[in-house]
């Protein structure tokens, strides 16, 4: 795989760059604090979905943010 990328950073960026690139980032608005919430919960929404994905390490702070 590093044969592809040249190493492991430009691999774990590209890999980043295509995750971040699925979240839809709503339109600005007015309210500021509104907007940087919804992007916050756009990347919770995303790591959430990620969370399979790797080894738990800590298990109650995963099962409390899968089961919230």
């Amino acid at each position: 795989v590093l044969h592809h990328f040249g190493s492991k950073d430009e691999l774990l960026r590209r890999i980043a760059d295509r995750a971040l690139a699925t979240v839809e980032l709503p339109l600005p608005s007015a309210d500021w604090r509104a907007d940087l919430r919804n992007v916050a919960v756009h990347y919770q929404d995303l790591a959430l979905s990620l969370i399979h994905i790797s080894e738990p390490t800590r298990l109650r702070r995963i099962s409390y943010a899968v089961f919230r």
